[in-house]
């Protein structure tokens, strides 16, 4: 490390210093930005939380039509749209959308794209929705533009129907429904 110091004018390390100060500050105004919407929250069981006492937070999906995809999200899902933000990643530009968590205590969803990059691969994240009616959904989301990829199948021995379909810009979502106890 001492060694790469030498190296280096400088102005290189001030340049870097700088740059890293950038994205701290990014950093920081994307969880103020995302606390103020209410799409960041701290829950009386994580106050305090550490690397020792990690907690899921979120999901980002990376889509190319942003409006598009909250268009379907919405509809389909029932997401509620908390907040937007546009801001960096690592010097590229994003446009995010964020959505409340859809029950107590569960993570909140994000919609992310970058301004740099035409389409995003579709198979980075399979999102699971827990539905009452998956059939119903199923059609809903055929309606809105969603394609089914395997039709939704008891699972017996799990207590779970299960389905899988994709979004408008083929995203894998599975579906899934809790079977009743018998």
């Amino acid at each position: 490390m001492r060694l790469e110091k030498i190296g280096k004018s400088r102005e290189a390390r001030h340049a870097a210093r700088r740059s890293n100060h950038r994205r701290l500050k990014v950093s920081l105004d994307l969880i103020r930005a995302y606390s103020a919407v209410g799409a960041l929250t701290v829950l009386p069981h994580c106050k305090g939380a550490s690397m020792s006492n990690p907690h899921f937070g979120f999901t980002k999906l990376v889509v190319a039509d942003l409006d598009a995809a909250s268009t379907f999200y919405t509809s389909v899902f029932g997401v509620v749209e908390t907040g937007r933000v546009s801001a960096e990643i690592a010097g590229r530009p994003i446009d995010e959308i964020m959505y409340a968590a859809t029950s107590t205590g569960g993570g909140t969803f994000v919609l992310l794209r970058f301004a740099d990059q035409s389409k995003p691969t579709q198979s980075e994240v399979i999102l699971g929705f827990i539905v009452s009616e998956i059939d119903a959904l199923f059609a809903h989301a055929v309606a809105a533009g969603g394609v089914i990829t395997q039709t939704p199948t008891d699972m017996i021995e799990h207590g779970v129907r299960v389905g899988f379909l994709t979004d408008p810009e083929g995203h894998l979502i599975e579906v899934v429904e809790l079977l009743a106890q018998a």
